[in-house]
């Protein structure tokens, strides 16, 4: 795993090492994909579309008629409400991030935050975790979050 984000001696991550292994897997797969739909016959359309019937959209001033589509829109962050929240980015570009921060702040309890921390970690960071509810992790068993809580430093 060496120039793949751990480092010579195994016991740390190498965050620059990491990323760029992470876009050598990830950046062809949205490309790669649109080329396996279209050997199979699925056309694909990019852009905004409206509706003007339950069979017919508009696209780019094109019309395209069909008796099923599938909108795939992507995930989407839900928006944040508090002074300060456009300092934040999402999981998304944590993963664009060239250089780790020494220092960062998860926001919210889920099980993304607690991966992320654990690799900022790995690499050198301090990360903190922030959660509003009760407790992190709350689709978990609470024995399990609980013996992960105990065992730590």
């Amino acid at each position: 795993m060496v120039g793949k984000g751990i480092d010579a001696d195994g016991s740390r991550l190498n965050w620059a090492d990491l990323m760029k292994h992470k876009r050598g897997s990830t950046d062809p797969v949205p490309q790669n994909m649109e080329t396996g739909l279209a050997r199979n016959g699925v056309d694909t359309l990019h852009g905004t579309v409206t509706f003007d019937s339950e069979h017919r959209l508009i696209l780019d001033d094109v019309a395209h008629e069909s008796t099923h589509f599938l909108i795939a829109a992507g995930a989407r962050p839900r928006p944040m409400d508090f002074p300060g929240h456009e300092h934040l980015i999402d999981s998304t570009e944590f993963l664009e991030l060239e250089d780790l921060p020494r220092r960062i702040l998860f926001v919210g309890g889920g099980f993304v935050s607690f991966e992320f921390a654990h690799i900022a970690a790995h690499a050198g960071a301090r990360p903190v975790i922030i959660d509003r509810g009760v407790r992190p992790l709350k689709g978990f068993d609470p024995d399990l979050r609980q013996s992960q809580r105990a065992g730590r430093t």
